[in-house]
């Protein structure tokens, strides 16, 4: 009897060890599938919370414009825009937006201009080059990935004769660049180089010019030669709390006096803005990058969207100005 009994109770253990084990399998089979659905929820709910962060930039830069001078685009750094955003609070996180000018970084597709080689713009590249202290001739090789032509442009040029024998083999592209990224498939360009350029170009239409009350001092100091980024410290900061009224009254200033610094390629206003909006939720985090452009009207569109990216945007720019 007591034998019996005895086996009767390990046969209960095993059981009761056997239950334990297949509940203990379900409920973590559960959580798993509770996360592989919240994940995508939270993911998506954070995806519309950024294009909400874009709707908002949208509506300060629209601000912005019914606020101005309809007559004469004006944008500088002071203005509401420009200045950093407080974190916004949603449900379980917060919400960060930055907007940047882009008309504050040097165009690289104006270059190319109508199928002509802008020889004012180049030199201004190659000034900038110079100014970040980069060796390799990437102005005449950019020139040549923009232009329509099979012609490589002057010794130090490259088209499809040259890209053809990199490995892998490939073409230059004969257009003007999608993103600023692009550049990183010009012949020689280094990680480091391309790294040292970022934060000071942008892809553009050929036509958007240099916004000269945005530009920092190291970019306006490529619009002449004998012109040093110590000099240029001192237009940034005669452009006051309102920025220069226009071209001709920035021209005009004491630290440019016989450099024979051109009009062309400048302005006062901006066009196109970068929009960084991050979302927090819980351990979660993400970003989308936006490409703003805001017409003579004041209406703003979107012209692309990048989920791809991390925060911080856009990339801080190096002291050294």
């Amino acid at each position: 009897m007591k034998r019996q009994a005895g086996v009767a109770l390990i046969t209960v253990l095993l059981i009761v060890a056997l239950v334990t084990v297949v509940c203990a399998a379900m409920i973590s089979r559960q959580q798993l599938t509770i996360r592989a659905v919240g994940v995508p929820l939270t993911q998506r709910q954070a995806m519309h919370y950024a294009l909400g962060g874009e709707r908002l930039a949208q509506a300060i830069l629209q601000r912005d414009a019914k606020a101005g001078n309809a007559n004469q685009p004006l944008d500088h750094l002071q203005e509401a825009w420009a200045k950093p955003l407080p974190d916004y609070p949603v449900d379980g996180g917060t919400i960060s937006v930055h907007i940047e000018d882009l008309a504050g970084r040097f165009n690289l597709n104006s270059l190319v201009r109508d199928k002509q080689v802008d020889s004012i713009a180049l030199a201004r590249f190659e000034r900038l080059l110079r100014r970040l202290e980069i060796q390799a001739p990437y102005a005449q090789r950019l020139v040549d990935w923009l232009d329509a032509d099979q012609e490589v442009s002057g010794e130090n040029g490259a088209e499809d004769g040259a890209y053809l024998l990199e490995q892998p083999p490939y073409r230059a592209a004969n257009r003007l660049l999608s993103d600023a990224s692009e550049l990183r498939l010009l012949l020689g360009m280094t990680e480091l180089d391309w790294r040292k350029l970022k934060p000071w170009v942008a892809a553009l239409p050929a036509d958007a010019a240099l916004n000269i009350n945005t530009a920092s001092a190291l970019l306006l100091s490529t619009l002449a030669e004998p012109l040093s980024v110590d000099s240029a410290k001192a237009l940034v900061a005669a452009r006051g709390a309102q920025g220069y009224p226009d071209v001709a009254g920035f021209l005009s200033q004491s630290a440019l006096a016989g450099m024979g610094v051109q009009a062309q390629g400048l302005s006062v206003g901006s066009q196109f803005f970068r929009v960084s909006s991050r979302v927090r939720l819980g351990d979660g985090e993400r970003v989308l990058q936006s490409l703003l452009q805001r017409d003579a009207q004041g209406k703003v569109y979107v012209l692309a969207r990048d989920f791809a990216q991390s925060w911080p945007l856009p990339e801080a720019r190096p002291t050294k100005e």
